[in-house]
């Protein structure tokens, strides 16, 4: 029997776990594939093992674009406030390094925890060593067959299928096994950041006024 989704996204790294857990909380039946046994690996090695996940001072301006209004929409949704709200509310611990950037006190893995906790709340089904051998449409949804099951997974529509694998760190891999008819999306090339320097801790005082500062940028 075939497993119907509404939302099937495809790598389940930071993009891949925010847009199920966003698509989740709206009540979508989401199905997340990665071709990785392990969830999140580029968030597990960034900022040194810290993870950088933010910057109190983001905003559109700091982005390239081809749509250059995309950034303001984004951003009128969801802030860097919003995921320090997440972050705070699994009492992770982090410190302001310079400049905005925030590190988690102890391990990135604390990041990952949290957003697979994310997922579990709102019934985000997740399926590791998954790769997606085709992708076709019938009638009335579009169809991803993978590598490990026999059963196929529909959506109701192309729309509701996210390839969000395009990756900096190319040795790592992706999820497609030579799909066909599959649309890649291309977002920009990454920075990655600073990973060096000392890790002076900030009060939470601190860390508040600079968000208040943020917010009236």
């Amino acid at each position: 029997m075939n497993k119907k989704y509404d939302v099937i996204i495809i790598g389940a790294g930071a993009a891949g776990l925010m847009s199920a857990i966003e698509a989740g909380k709206r009540g979508k039946i989401v199905f997340l594939i990665d071709h990785s046994t392990k969830i999140a690996e580029k968030i597990r090695i960034s900022g040194g093992g810290r993870c950088n996940f933010t910057n109190l001072y983001s905003n559109p301006s700091n982005f390239l674009s081809n749509n250059k209004h995309f950034c303001k929409s984004a951003f009128a949704k969801y802030t860097q406030n919003d995921f320090i709200d997440l972050i705070e509310k699994h009492n992770i611990e982090f410190f302001e390094k310079k400049l905005g950037q925030l590190f988690c006190n102890t391990s990135a893995k604390e990041i990952i925890d949290m957003l697979v906790k994310e997922c579990i709340e709102y019934n985000v089904n997740i399926d590791l060593e998954t790769k997606v051998t085709s992708l076709s449409k019938s009638e009335n949804e579009y169809i991803i067959k993978t590598n490990n099951y026999v059963p196929v997974y529909n959506a109701k529509s192309k729309t509701d299928i996210w390839d969000v694998t395009n990756c900096p760190y190319n040795q790592m891999g992706n999820n497609l096994d030579n799909p066909t008819n599959l649309e890649k999306c291309t977002p920009s090339d990454s920075k990655r950041c600073d990973q060096g320097g000392p890790r002076p801790t900030a009060s939470r005082e601190a860390v508040e006024s600079l968000r208040k500062r943020a917010a009236a940028w």
